[in-house]
């Protein structure tokens, strides 16, 4: 069932928030630029062009379905797609509620990649795509039912079960790259993964890239292709502390050619999503805890060719009210996704959590923030002109009676552009008792890109 935010808990708005800013969001998606869809307890997992005008909406339903859903311009749900709005494909995956990469892809179809339950208690990867009309597409791959099944475990012998894919990219031949850190038992830390797929979704070449200068865990957040056809792959490792890094890997060996690690400054950082923003200049997003124990705040990574340095988003706004008394907030870098909107900025969204006393309490709200990346280390900076300083914050109350009282509960899973308008994917705790629900959530920004003024609820 769809639901319209603005309609249907327009009492709860009245009295727990102040009116939104006419140029904070989209008026024409969805009424206010927030839309709430209620499909079961499904996660966001991306959104996509489609024909028209229009966009898909793709979820996965626990560890049993991928649910597509068609959207118009202005937020509703088309009619004519699937049964009444929605199609469902019937995928076995695993129950994990992060970490589900996917692609759109210019046919229309979405590739997607998530975990699958192997032998015993193993985990393997499982690669599909769904069709621009909510499908599974049987001959993906050429494998059995559409299903691309990957065990990494038989690639190298001192591989574990516990396999994160974190990114998949397009290539320049048509195929996909997935990015991703498995556990190596030898030593009991993460290394990265690179997968290669035809434009079958045939895999083609698995390889185990390590940057130099790291050791401890090393995960891989991110990739993109530079106009040369090379791979830069991003992540996190240790060196003296947390760090993030960036490699080149040459297309034809998958050889690591050059290793770029951030400097000091720039250390306990937890990386998450990275875009190429023009040749040779990639930003990465992520957090930074300059004080362990203290909330980690959200920061920019923005690697060029022979330098690399960070700018420091403002933090969070706070959580007035008193559903959300003494508590601090803190930037949730795993969930954290970056878009580029051409020529020079970049927008951040991620989940943002309430923080006490050193540790994470619950999940709070939706983060944004802007900046400007320009030709040299000195011209990138916080785009203050949006929303307040550079940076916004979104905490939208369920509604339901049975949550009053309680802190807001939502969280960011993906940003993309739609007709150059940022739009955000997320889910809201809908309801807390007796059982907990969760709905859909889609933010669309303005044309003038300026969120959400007032803050968090």
């Amino acid at each position: 069932m769809f639901r319209m935010l603005l309609s249907l808990l327009l009492p709860m708005f009245t009295l727990t928030r102040p009116a939104l800013a006419i140029e904070a969001l989209d008026p024409r998606f969805s009424g206010d630029g927030i839309a709430i869809i209620d499909q079961g307890e499904d996660w966001p997992v991306i959104t996509c062009p489609a024909a028209g005008g229009k966009r898909l909406l793709v979820n996965r339903t626990g560890e049993s379905a991928i649910t597509t859903s068609r959207l118009f311009d202005n937020g509703q749900l088309d009619p004519q797609f699937g049964t009444g709005g929605t199609a469902v494909a019937t995928v076995s995956t695993f129950p994990s509620w992060r970490y589900t990469p996917a692609l759109c892809r210019d046919d229309g179809s979405v590739w997607i990649v998530s975990e699958v339950a192997g032998n015993g208690d193993d985990r393997n990867l499982r690669v599909f795509a769904i069709g621009a009309n909510g499908a599974l597409q049987t001959d993906f791959g050429g494998a059995p039912g559409g299903l691309v099944n990957i065990d990494l475990d038989q690639s190298r012998p001192d591989l574990s079960n516990i396999e994160f894919p974190r990114a998949m990219i397009a290539m320049p031949d048509g195929g996909a790259l997935i990015v991703g850190h498995v556990r190596v038992t030898t030593i009991g830390r993460d290394r990265p993964f690179v997968i290669k797929l035809s434009a079958q979704g045939a895999v083609q070449r698995i390889a185990f890239p390590e940057p130099a200068g790291l050791s401890e865990s090393i995960r891989a957040s991110a990739a993109a292709v530079g106009p040369g056809g090379g791979i830069w792959v991003v992540g996190d490792g240790y060196a003296s502390g947390n760090r993030a890094y960036r490699i080149y890997i040459d297309p034809k060996n998958y050889a690591v050619v050059r290793t770029e690690i951030s400097d000091d400054s720039a250390s306990n950082v937890g990386v998450s999503s990275g875009v190429l923003l023009r040749s040779g200049v990639m930003v990465v997003a992520g957090t930074q805890t300059p004080v362990v124990g203290e909330p980690a705040q959200p920061r920019l990574f923005v690697f060029r060719a022979n330098s690399n340095s960070f700018t420091m988003l403002p933090m969070p706004n706070p959580l007035p009210g008193t559903a959300g008394a003494g508590l601090q907030v803190q930037a949730d870098g795993n969930g954290a996704t970056l878009v580029a909107v051409p020529p020079d900025r970049v927008v951040l969204a991620m989940g943002v959590d309430s923080f006490a006393n050193g540790d994470r309490v619950r999940d709070a709200g939706i983060y944004v923030g802007r900046a400007i990346i320009g030709d040299s280390i000195a011209e990138d900076r916080v785009d203050t002109a949006f929303g307040i300083g550079g940076r916004d914050g979104l905490s939208v109350p369920s509604g339901d009676p049975s949550c009053s009282g309680q802190t807001n509960r939502q969280e960011h899973a993906h940003v993309g552009l739609w007709d150059q308008r940022p739009l955000i994917l997320g889910r809201i705790f809908g309801r807390c008792s007796p059982d907990s629900q969760d709905d859909i959530l889609l933010l669309r920004l303005a044309p003038a890109d300026v969120l959400l003024r007032n803050g968090f609820e």
